[in-house]
């Protein structure tokens, strides 16, 4: 909250959910990376991001291929940027 000169940030694969308004006024943020290979875990956490960032518009988002091949991340990643593989 109010975190102006966070630019990116890695969150853990043992997060299962972000709270209300926790990137809220991060208008610089523009990665997020998302570890861990449980689709669905995932999903959630990217849910809970989507509805918590204004600014979501500008920011990509990394995930394992695997949830990406998944297919179950359609409907969490409307209105990022886009959504990459981790390296």
């Amino acid at each position: 909250y109010y975190c102006s000169s966070l630019t990116s940030i890695t969150i853990p694969e043992s997060v299962t959910s972000i709270g209300d308004y926790a990137f809220d006024y991060c208008g610089r943020l523009s990665t997020i990376t998302i570890v861990g290979t449980d689709a669905n875990k995932v999903s959630t956490v990217l849910n809970n991001l989507k509805n918590n960032i204004s600014n979501k518009v500008n920011i990509t988002i990394y995930v394992d291929q695997t949830v990406i091949d998944s297919g179950v991340l359609n409907n969490s990643v409307l209105g990022f940027k886009e959504i990459l593989p981790i390296d």
